[in-house]
């Protein structure tokens, strides 16, 4: 167990993402001057934990012979800044990182409301720094720093060490975690280097999944098969992904697993079709209003992530529905999901948000998945 630079003890200032790669390094060499050291070592941790790991594999140690990363990110300035508006949730992180040594759970719940007054106000970024005081510094330059290509943040991108490691890696993830895209970007990567691979992807949120009893199983067996000389690994394909709508646990060789493309058209009076209007359908419009934005619930984020009844966003004069008939038959979604959307704002930069939820008999929407990005003329033509 080690603790991070200027955390629990560790001395030095915390800069989280900054001084990882350094650090990493540092703990390897002293761990091999260790006497109990056996000569070979693997990892394993979620969260900042799985940056830290691909920290280390941006150089691979010669003798890190695996590697289990959960709800993983190996670039976090994309997850900070890649929609075109910051996520609001490094600041929640932020508040949390700055309390997590204080010895009382109920201080840092009853400051939990008031970091979330401090996110609606403005102008965020002073009231940040006024809140958060030199607890967290760092976190006013991500918020002040929108360009990922900021020389700030080269030291948090690890993108190289998907193409330098070639040790076995398990990736394991959650369908609502806020990092469920660069894990399945990992995935992809590795598997086709031809690196040792697999993956596990379950009904989880970003704090859900490490406490998961299955996904500690399976991160606990491939260290043993990989590092502890068990001869088998019990997993039964390098993939098992759960399906939420069937409640079911898939398995198969790879991610995704031949699908059929299934295409849907935006249609007049909020219609969703499956073949397209063959005649003009004129315009669907709503009125957005910054004093009362439209709410986040659910779907992919840090803390409040997860499948919720998403009914009442649908009532709001500022949301657009488009519902298909209904299903006939069960319909599996697998794999990436986009849309092709023209639109126009009248007051740009427009924050396009699309979700695809599912309608149940009772009347209830569940979310499925989602997209967020805010578009301008620099990036109109952007992939949703």
């Amino acid at each position: 167990m080690v603790s991070s630079r200027g955390t629990f003890g560790s001395g030095g200032t915390f800069d989280p993402f900054r001084n990882d790669v350094e650090d990493g390094k540092g703990i390897v060499e002293w761990m091999r001057k260790q006497s109990w050291y056996t000569g070979s070592f693997a990892t394993i941790g979620g969260s900042y934990l799985s940056f830290t790991q691909w920290a280390l594999m941006i150089d691979p140690p010669r003798d890190m012979v695996a590697a289990v990363t959960t709800v993983s990110v190996h670039d976090p300035p994309r997850a900070f800044w890649d929609t075109g508006f910051l996520n609001l949730d490094v600041v929640r992180w932020a508040g949390h990182v700055s309390t997590q040594e204080k010895p009382s759970f109920t201080w840092k719940s009853l400051t939990r409301p008031k970091l979330e007054r401090v996110i609606r106000s403005v102008p965020l970024a002073q009231n940040v720094r006024s809140y958060l005081g030199d607890e967290a510094r760092w976190v006013d330059r991500i918020i002040t720093t929108p360009d990922v290509r900021d020389s700030y943040y080269a030291p948090m991108r690890l993108g190289k060490a998907l193409e330098r490691i070639e040790i076995p890696v398990l990736i394991v993830t959650g369908w609502y975690d806020i990092f469920l895209e660069q894990s399945i970007e990992q995935y992809h990567r590795l598997k086709e280097r031809g690196c040792p691979v697999a993956m596990t992807a379950g009904p989880w949120s970003h704090v859900r999944c490490p406490l998961s009893g299955k996904a500690n199983r399976a991160g606990f067996d491939w260290i043993d098969h990989h590092l502890g000389g068990r001869d088998e690994v019990r997993r039964n394909s390098a993939v098992e992904y759960f399906v939420t709508g069937a409640q079911k646990w898939r398995r198969t060789s790879t991610y995704p697993p031949p699908t059929a493309s299934c295409v849907f058209y935006l249609g007049a009076d909020g219609k969703l079709t499956n073949k397209p209007t063959l005649h003009e359908a004129g315009f669907s419009t709503f009125v957005f209003d910054p004093a009362n934005p439209t709410p986040t619930i659910g779907g992919n984020a840090l803390l409040s992530s997860g499948a919720v009844n998403d009914s009442a966003l649908a009532k709001r004069s500022d949301v657009l529905v488009f519902d298909s008939d209904p299903l006939h038959n069960d319909l599996e979604f697998c794999g990436k999901v986009t849309i092709q959307l023209a639109h126009t704002s009248s007051h740009p930069p427009a924050d396009v948000f699309v979700r695809v939820s599912e309608v149940k008999k009772s009347g209830s929407s569940i979310n499925v998945t989602e997209a967020y990005k805010r578009l301008g003329p620099e990036r109109a033509h952007d992939e949703l």
